[in-house]
């Protein structure tokens, strides 16, 4: 079902991603190490969808959950913010 909306949202030109939340979390890891986290936080926020794969089905580690859950919060917060200044 959300392949088929991303591919849907291409068609209609949409910039999005279609990501597994364990490449997720561990793109994540990765750039706080390389010190790129905002950066890459960044460049979540200037898509129109951001579809991640597996949640709820993929257990995700207790030390790594803040990192998803301010990925999701960021990108809301700019979704809602884009949406009430339209």
């Amino acid at each position: 079902m959300a392949k088929y909306v991303g591919i849907e949202a291409l068609k209609k030109g949409y910039k999005l991603a279609f990501v597994h939340i364990d490449d997720l979390v561990a793109r994540l890891i990765s750039a706080k190490g390389d010190g790129i986290y905002f950066n890459v936080l960044k460049n979540f926020l200037t898509l129109n969808l951001l579809i991640i794969d597996e949640v709820g089905f993929k257990k995700i580690s207790i030390s790594y959950v803040d990192e998803f859950f301010e990925v999701v919060r960021m990108w809301y917060e700019t979704f809602v913010n884009n949406i009430d200044n339209k």
